[in-house]
């Protein structure tokens, strides 16, 4: 879902469960719009986060943007863990 208010409600409605990380999952080669994402809603979900996208500049929006160690996971098995 490409909706940037929507995606931060979901994120503020999961932000307490008991979890050692969350997966972030889209299939949306959008880099600015996951770039926007990542700065929003690490400060809320305050956990790791995995990062699985099907598309290579989503992955790399998504790592730039992140202040943190992150999994990552795309189909094509080119990465496995970016630090």
């Amino acid at each position: 879902n490409e909706n940037l208010l929507e995606c931060i409600d979901k994120a503020y409605d999961i932000s307490e469960k008991n979890v050692d990380s969350f997966v972030l999952s889209f299939k949306s080669g959008n880099a600015d719009f996951i770039s926007q994402l990542i700065n929003q809603i690490q400060d809320i979900l305050r956990k790791p986060l995995i990062f699985e996208f099907e598309n290579e500049l989503s992955i790399n929006a998504a790592i730039r943007s992140y202040c943190g160690i992150a999994g990552v996971y795309n189909y094509d098995h080119k990465y496995s863990v970016k630090i």
